[in-house]
């Protein structure tokens, strides 16, 4: 290119090039990412209950031999402690074994709560259905009102469940709880009634 007016026209041409290219290269980019939900999943647990022949989980609140249930009576707290010394699994035929039933209870008024009487209805099955059980266990207090249970006294018994039969493979027991309330300032002293209930339920399988 020989014209000296034609190569300063080049020129020209070329640097606004130049500078439209760096001019968009310049610019700052946004990036606006969408918002995700994260849902987090704990793993599932490794021991799973075990599953009798009719494809149900079974059940079996003394798993590990105790547990603690926190009852109502009225607006009364209870506390109950089961205890069993040995596993199911491992009830020798013809031995009955030993269920420690101990409570307490919780009143805001701090007004005394005895309780006269506890009963345990029992109920044994097999894969099929119920089989026949024996009579309930009752512990019925021997002094006027009944034990007294308010906070820090607390009751405690040794109910001895019979052996069961080999074919069983649930036990189920009903608890009731029979408790008197002394009414505040009553002359003579007047007693109100209130039951408490609780359902375990023991596998063998």
């Amino acid at each position: 290119m020989n014209n000296p007016a034609m190569r300063r026209l080049g020129l020209a041409l070329g640097a606004l090039l130049i500078l439209s290219a760096c001019s968009e290269q310049g610019e700052p980019v946004s990036v606006t990412t969408p918002s995700e939900s994260v849902s987090s999943t704990a793993p599932p647990s490794s021991e799973e209950p075990s599953t009798p022949s009719n494809g149900k989980p079974s059940q079996n609140d003394l798993r590990t031999g105790q547990l603690t249930r926190s009852l109502k009576a009225g607006d009364v707290k209870l506390t109950v402690e089961y205890s069993l010394r040995n596993r199911v699994e491992r009830w020798a035929p013809g031995v009955d074994q030993p269920l420690t039933v101990s409570m307490t209870t919780d009143s805001q008024s701090r007004q005394k709560i005895y309780l006269s009487r506890v009963t345990a209805d029992l109920e044994v099955s097999d894969v099929t259905g119920h089989l026949d059980s024996p009579d309930a266990l009752v512990d019925k207090a021997d002094l006027s009102p009944g034990f007294l249970v308010t906070f820090p006294s607390s009751y405690t018994e040794v109910f001895l469940l019979p052996s069961l039969p080999d074919e069983a493979t649930r036990l189920t027991i009903d608890f009731r709880y029979e408790l008197l309330f002394l009414q505040p300032r009553s002359n003579p002293r007047d007693f109100a009634k209130q039951t408490a209930t609780d359902t375990l339920v023991i596998s063998r399988r």
